[in-house]
């Protein structure tokens, strides 16, 4: 993590600790009124504080290299792969060279290009560029561990064999394509079958894709989507379950993903699981969301009945692995 993001997180913990992050169950807000003039004074002031601190944070740094820092904290939520930290400067430098001398990239690829390519590289994405050419790159390979140290890995690590075991099988809807990347390395190493789809699916793949999973003997466990394509008129009711790995500004996008499941044909309760990284931006994310809907809490989760069909939502608050 570079000076810039170390700032910029260290600034969003700071009024982090100013919000009302809860030390309840995620999923039950309570509201506290109160008459104090004093105490609403205060609370004033400290918003006017905060407006203040943070429109002096964004002039002293730029809204564009807020806006970089931002993404990258938001992939650290998701992911440690999805940012360099593991593959060093020289370790890069060597990989550029080599892959320019044996024309990695095509004939025309020389090194300013490959170097320009590869500098805006993951760990993730180095890691399987080594993989493809092992006898190019054979000491650049990450130990495949490091595709678990995650703590959103760790909760599909427990939360996956026991829908498995319980007959249920799940939808996986992520916003970035890396993150499906990552996921079906995470899915291979757990012996899972699954399918993908993504913005880069065929059109005329895409229901031949869906057949598939539906299929009354389908012995495919997992569905793979990327958010926004997955939930454009897809009838996914071979799934009974949905797993939001990442959650979008939008909620009204995480509901359409959701909805592959509520389609004509469903005849099973439908369980939501989000998967929130608690402490990060991540958080900040899920609360404004939570802000633009309304559900019922009833039993420590949230419920929506779904064409008379019951929906349980439960919010995962995942402890993050850096």
């Amino acid at each position: 993590m570079d000076a810039d993001v170390h700032q910029f997180h260290m600034y969003c913990s700071t009024q982090h600790k100013n919000t009302h992050a809860p030390h309840h169950h995620p999923l039950i807000h309570h509201r506290t009124t109160t008459t104090s003039k004093n105490t609403t004074t205060t609370s004033k002031n400290t918003t006017t504080n905060n407006k203040n601190n943070l429109a002096a944070f964004v002039k002293t740094l730029g809204r564009q290299r807020i806006n970089r820092m931002f993404t990258q904290l938001r992939k650290v939520a998701q992911h440690p792969l999805l940012v360099r930290a593991l593959v060093t400067d020289a370790t890069l430098d060597t990989i550029i060279t080599t892959a320019a001398r044996r024309r990695v990239f095509g004939p025309d690829a020389r090194e300013p290009v490959v170097r320009e390519e590869l500098s805006t590289y993951n760990d993730a994405q180095l890691d399987m560029l080594a993989k493809t050419h092992p006898t190019l790159f054979p000491t650049v390979a990450l130990d495949p561990s490091v595709y678990e140290d995650s703590g959103k890995v760790a909760v599909l690590k427990t939360l996956l064999p026991r829908l498995k075991r319980e007959g249920s099988r799940p939808l996986i809807f992520s916003q970035w394509t890396s993150v499906l990347d990552l996921l079906e390395v995470v899915l291979q190493g757990m012996g899972l079958t699954y399918v993908r789809l993504d913005g880069s699916t065929a059109v005329a793949d895409r229901m031949e894709l869906v057949d598939r999973f539906n299929a009354q003997d389908s012995g495919i466990f997992a569905f793979l989507l990327s958010t926004r394509a997955g939930g454009q008129g897809l009838n996914l009711t071979g799934a009974d379950t949905v797993v939001i790995h990442d959650v979008d500004f939008n909620p009204s996008v995480d509901r359409q993903a959701e909805d592959r499941c509520h389609r004509i044909g469903q005849t099973r309760p439908v369980r939501v699981y989000r998967l929130v990284t608690q402490g990060t931006v991540d958080w900040g994310i899920y609360e404004q969301a939570q802000h633009k809907t309304r559900y019922t809490c009833v039993g420590g989760y949230v419920g929506v009945c779904c064409g008379g069909l019951w929906c349980v939502y439960v919010c995962v608050l995942v402890n993050a692995h850096w």
